[in-house]
């Protein structure tokens, strides 16, 4: 109970406002170079980790896209193992049809169907019925 109220009476007479300001005052009034230069590079370093990982989240949410049309063009065009020509002739039929959904096409074989009466792709009849049947299969 002694050692108590001696620890006590200490923190009672010290001035916490007069030491508060202590670290302001003689030989601690001088500017630190060398600890601005440690806080400058840390803030500096804080900043490119802050940078790489919103890059690192942005590059793993840009994988996973879901609403990019022209994207899940491109991937039904690979999962159908579809080539060049193949997928020009779909971004043709789908220019023709006036669809603005460019994937839409794997989901509508009537546009297959009628394609073969279109003027402007009757030179390319039999590649748009094979690819129809790759597509759609025998009913396509």
């Amino acid at each position: 109970m002694i050692d108590l109220l001696a620890v006590c009476t200490l923190f009672a007479e010290r001035n916490v406002f007069h030491d508060m300001g202590s670290g302001f005052r003689g030989e601690n009034a001088k500017i630190n170079t060398t600890e601005v230069t440690i806080f400058a590079i840390g803030v500096v370093c804080a900043g490119i980790l802050f940078w790489v990982l919103s890059r690192a989240a942005n590059w793993r949410e840009g994988r996973g896209a879901y609403n990019d049309p022209q994207m899940l063009f491109k991937r039904l065009c690979s999962a159908h193992s579809l080539g060049r020509n193949d997928r020009w002739l779909l971004r043709e039929l789908n220019r023709i049809n006036e669809i603005t959904s460019p994937a839409a096409i794997f989901l509508r074989p009537e546009v297959f169907e009628t394609a073969s009466a279109n003027t402007e792709l009757c030179e390319h009849s039999t590649a748009i019925e094979q690819l129809s049947q790759r597509l759609f299969g025998e009913n396509g």
